[in-house]
């Protein structure tokens, strides 16, 4: 092989090896913008969860006082009826 044909030889693997780096380059950057983009989505998740949970708290505080205003109207017509029935068996 002559000197001439060695370095286009080693001038087209350099060129290969030149292009296989700005491939791995480009896909090194690719992946990076991917987990950026999955990072990113992962705090709005986390963000849309919390707020999630807080009006969940709240839903379950409102239900809580709920029933317990439901339990009293309960008791009071209970003893309205109680008390109906006493003056309709004494007639």
């Amino acid at each position: 092989m002559t000197e001439d044909a060695r370095l286009e030889d080693g001038a087209a693997r350099l060129e290969q090896a030149i292009s296989a780096l700005e491939a791995a380059a480009v896909k090194q950057k690719q992946t990076t913008k991917s987990l950026d983009a999955l990072r990113s989505e992962i705090g709005d998740l986390r963000a849309g969860r919390a707020k999630l949970a807080e009006q969940l708290d709240a839903a379950d505080s409102r239900n809580a006082q709920q029933a317990s205003v439901t339990q009293e109207i309960s008791g009071r017509i209970d003893t309205v009826m109680d008390n109906i029935r006493l003056l309709l068996s004494g007639v």
